[in-house]
Parts: C-alpha cells; structure tokens; sequence
C-alpha cells in the first residue's frame, strides 16, 4: 500500500481503517511504502505500531518500504519499530534499505 502526504490526527484515521481492510483479506505480506510521506510523527508511527500488533496475530509479514528516506529510517530506529518480530521469523524488513545488523 503506498502512502502519501501527511500522516496525522485528521487522515491518520482514514489510513488505519485502509489498512485494516487490507489486513482484513489476510495477505501473507503487508508491504507498506512511505516514500512519499511528510516527515513521519507520532500519528504515524503509533498507527505502524497498532498494525504490527495486528500481523503479529494473524500471521502477516509487515515490511516498511521507505528508498530515499533517511529521516523514516530514523523515526523507525528511534522508536525501536524497525526491529518489530514477526512471529518466530526475523524482523520487519525495511525494502530499500540494506539490512539491519545487531
């Protein structure tokens, strides 16, 4: 699912319930890409939050694509969403980006 604009108190809702819906067709993967998004807030970062929580339950992979996009790397790093488990597996893969290392 590609995102763009702003991601806060007023569309944050809008985004959450799309991605929903699309959890709600229980894909294998969820790849959410946020290249084209205004600097990624709180708003955004607790929806990634509530979704991993989601995938976590029903067996979804969550991967966060963000080429180009230093600063989302850094909110995700920040926050500790970029090491997101899924499941028994690995982490949540940041497509675009060189894999991250312990």
């Amino acid at each position: 699912m590609h995102v763009s604009g702003e991601i806060d108190s007023l569309t944050g809702g809008h985004l959450e319930a799309l991605l929903r819906r699309e959890l709600a067709r229980r894909p294998h993967t969820l790849v959410v890409d946020l290249a084209d998004v205004a600097p990624l807030g709180s708003t955004g970062l607790s929806i990634l939050g509530r979704v991993h929580d989601r995938c976590l339950r029903q067996g979804t992979v969550l991967s966060v694509s963000c080429p180009g996009r230093g600063d989302v790397v850094r909110q995700l790093r920040l926050t500790g969403l970029e090491r997101l488990s899924v499941g028994d597996d690995s982490s949540v893969r940041l497509v675009g980006q060189r894999p991250l290392r312990e």
